[in-house]
């Protein structure tokens, strides 16, 4: 299998098409292309639902993470008046 960028859009369109929402409905509300996840949906057929939950958590832990650790560099870098590298 190709890389792909996965993220949590990605993964959630995923969980819900299999909970039985229309493709079409679940990309119009993700802002996702329907080729697109009915590709990601091909490729990921064989990966179970569990699995998919927690790989879910997981990228929302991730941006979570990303975003307190950007939150740090700015912070050191007005608590010191120094310019962001």
């Amino acid at each position: 299998m190709a890389a792909r960028n996965l993220n949590v859009r990605n993964v959630r369109a995923l969980r819900l098409i299999r909970a039985g929402l229309p493709f079409d409905q679940v990309c119009q509300s993700l802002q996702l292309s329907l080729v697109g996840i009915r590709s990601l949906q091909s490729a990921f057929q064989s990966v179970p639902d569990d699995l998919l939950v927690r790989l879910e958590q997981t990228l929302v832990d991730n941006e979570k993470l990303r975003r307190l650790v950007a939150g740090l560099g700015h912070a050191t870098s007005d608590a010191d008046g120094s310019e962001p590298a």
